[in-house]
């Protein structure tokens, strides 16, 4: 009986542990609030970058200039074969790395389906990383993203029974027979540039 009442709080002693407790919820909110603050200082700042960003990185002690994390891109800066300066835009290092592992995530769930089924969840999958990520000057990105997913698909398809694994020549009979789409850029240097204009 005596420790119900100690537990609601009816005694002094409760009262006092009611108060240090809000004490501490305070001051644990004033610590978030100051956590953010500085997050917020992090997360907000001024980025040296456009036409003359080389020259004044090399100024600064940097080899090159810094770079722009927008909407799954890197922005950085760069020349045209002319030497004339022009924003490139690769597919960020995290976006890379999570679109393939919800590719392998999808191969691995759908390895022992048919050879089309296969091939048309992941022509859809790709399709439409493609047409995100498929700007001029991120080929590369797209290629990488490509590749890991042939020898994946190999390694799936070979992980389907205990008998043998798939060597590359059978792999590349299958292969064309159920083609993946290839990589296409979507938005290339002429509508970019279109773009850009405007």
């Amino acid at each position: 009986m005596e420790g119900r009442g100690l537990a609601k709080g009816n005694s002094p002693e409760g009262n006092v542990s009611r108060t240090q407790g809000r004490q501490d919820t305070l001051s644990a909110l004033e610590r978030v609030r100051q956590a953010a603050r500085k997050d917020r200082k992090q997360q907000t700042k001024l980025v040296e970058f456009g036409r003359f960003a080389y020259r004044h990185a090399s100024k600064r002690g940097r080899k090159r200039p810094q770079t722009i994390y927008l909407l799954g891109f890197t922005l950085y800066c760069t020349r045209n074969q002319k030497g004339n300066f022009r924003i490139g835009m690769r597919t960020e290092k995290t976006r890379l790395r999570r679109a393939r592992t919800r590719l392998q995530d999808q191969m691995r769930r759908m390895r022992h389906l048919s050879l089309q089924d296969q091939v048309n969840h992941l022509n859809q999958m790709l399709r439409g990383h493609y047409v995100y990520y498929g700007v001029a000057g991120n080929i590369q990105a797209l290629l990488r993203v490509h590749r890991a997913v042939e020898r994946y698909w190999r390694k799936m398809l070979s992980s389907r029974s205990w008998k043998a694994t798939i060597r590359w020549e059978p792999f590349q009979r299958i292969k064309a027979q159920f083609p993946l789409l290839r990589p296409k850029l979507y938005l290339p240097y002429r509508e970019l540039q279109a773009i850009a204009i405007l």
